[in-house]
């Protein structure tokens, strides 16, 4: 979602065209919220209440009961009226929904059994109580087990940023760091990155956020790692000059703002699909785009860059029409991959030596377990040349 945000965002004002963007994920979960967000961009009656309920939709763990009115005043209607008119059909049948906007369009081309899915997403179980959630969630935020893990990447923070990371593990709110949590009552329905647990998978737990015992994401996950650090850092969020998801707050709010001033001003196109990627040749075959973003599907792990570049790179402008067309990957663990293939050690230690000086203040380190030694083993990433192992 982030990409497309940008994407809007960016464009110069004097581009006076259509923006056309098909936005697809294989996991249903994540299409249903980057769906809710975008829908929520459309019909939000001003600036402020849409910025706001798409922002605690995508990154908080807890909802007003504002934001619970708005989705089921303004949005749910948009999902049920579609339901009700598909319920006759085959679970399996794919069935395509365009609402129409003075700005644009949204689409979607989902199955019966996805659209009756996306409908039980603005359902909060009935029994789960705000403190029943928070639990839920801090038993893996804040499980014992993982305390080493917490340690060691708190360990790599500045004081005030350990306070920042801890405030959002314990409970889940993207907010400057000393605004009131009192109105954030409601379990978050809504957007859930992760969710499935490989075959045990079925239509009740298959929701988002809070929809079984379980908390969905791994407890390392952080908003922070969706946009740039540097340009985090960089804005201004007065004296508290320290408070780094108050600055993640305003940042990403700047983003919505904008994004959402761009579609009352440039007709923006958006379809949604859930398909694997292997399969949008076939569901597009008449369809040819200036980019493509494939995130890191192009790992070893997932497609692979020869199997993504025949299944998706044909779907791109010919090089004659459009010279600039472009296919977008992030090579997430070629670096890693290419470093383990070599099994070059001695290369590894050379980093690590390379970073000890950053961090070898106070004597000789005693142990391996030195927070010192923890911190050069963890710089000495930013020490290699990524160049040398992605040129292989």
């Amino acid at each position: 979602m982030r990409n497309v945000l940008e994407t809007v965002s960016c464009l110069p004002q004097t581009y006076g065209k259509t923006v056309s963007m098909h936005i697809n994920d294989k996991d249903f979960d994540i299409v249903a919220r980057n769906l809710i967000i975008t829908l929520a961009a459309f019909v939000a009656p001003d600036d402020a209440q849409a910025v706001d309920c798409m922002l605690h939709i995508w990154y908080s763990a807890m909802i007003t009961r504002t934001h619970e009115d708005f989705l089921w005043a303004r949005l749910r209607p948009l999902i049920s009226d579609v339901v009700l008119k598909i319920e006759r059909k085959a679970p399996d049948a794919v069935l395509g929904k365009t609402w129409i906007f003075s700005a644009g369009t949204c689409r979607a081309e989902l199955t019966k059994s996805q659209w009756d899915l996306l409908l039980s997403y603005f359902e909060v179980p009935a029994a789960l109580t705000t403190e029943r959630a928070q639990q839920i969630r801090t038993a893996v935020t804040l499980a014992p087990e993982r305390q080493d893990h917490r340690d060691r990447h708190l360990c790599a923070q500045k004081p005030a940023h350990r306070a920042c990371l801890w405030k959002f593990r314990e409970d889940g709110i993207l907010l400057p760091f000393s605004s009131s949590r009192e109105h954030f009552i409601v379990p978050n329905p809504y957007s859930a990155p992760y969710h499935r647990r490989g075959d045990l998978v079925t239509d009740s737990c298959f929701r988002t956020f809070y929809q079984s015992d379980d908390w969905p994401m791994k407890d390392s996950a952080d908003p922070l790692a969706g946009w740039s650090f540097p340009e985090i850092l960089q804005v201004y969020s007065g004296p508290a000059s320290n408070d780094l998801y108050g600055k993640l707050y305003i940042h990403v709010r700047e983003r919505l703002t904008t994004f959402r001033q761009r579609l009352s001003v440039r007709r923006c196109e958006f379809s949604f699909l859930s398909v694997n990627a292997k399969e949008l040749l076939t569901r597009m075959d008449n369809i040819r785009f200036a980019r493509i973003e494939v995130s890191n599907i192009t790992d070893v792990g997932y497609l692979g860059m020869p199997q993504t570049a025949a299944y998706l790179g044909r779907l791109l402008d010919h090089p004659r029409g459009n010279p600039y067309s472009t296919l977008i990957s992030l090579f997430l663990n070629a670096v890693d991959e290419a470093e383990r293939s070599l099994g070059d050690m001695e290369m590894q230690m050379r980093d690590m030596v390379r970073a000890m000086p950053f961090f070898n203040r106070g004597g000789k380190p005693k142990s391996r377990y030195d927070p010192r030694i923890v911190l050069s083993t963890a710089a000495k990433d930013l020490m290699r040349d990524g160049d040398h192992y992605f040129n292989m």
